[in-house]
């Protein structure tokens, strides 16, 4: 009986620390799936702003070459003056400035003539 009465307690307290194992286990899951969560939501929003930010180097790179480009074009045509009358040549054009390569518009003896200019 003494035996048994031992055994008894035994049984009780190993029954004892197994509920409380298995509500921390249960409390331990709960943990591990919250942080998975988390971590996943970090993951997604580092890979979103490491190509929002793939992206906006690639819109600076553009917007310095749009610059380069704007700049290349005010400057070969920042020196066209106004001539007085209707361009009727490529002598003409040049002396109003005309830098650029392109058709052009000049008035001929009886209508207006288009001309390619190459520079």
């Amino acid at each position: 009986t003494k035996n048994l009465l031992a055994t008894k307690q035994e049984f009780e307290d190993t029954k004892t620390t197994l509920d409380l194992t298995r509500i921390e286990l249960v409390n331990t899951k709960s943990n591990v799936s919250d942080i998975t969560t988390k971590l996943n939501h970090s993951i997604t929003n580092y890979l979103a702003s490491t190509t929002t930010e793939t992206k906006l180097n690639s819109m600076k790179s553009t917007i310095v070459n749009l610059t380069k480009n704007v700049t290349g074009l005010n400057a070969r045509t920042s020196g066209i003056v106004d001539i007085g009358k209707i361009p009727t040549s490529c002598e003409d054009l040049e002396q109003m400035g005309q830098k650029m390569s392109g058709f052009y518009s000049v008035k001929g003896s009886r209508k207006i003539k288009m001309v390619y200019i190459f520079q």
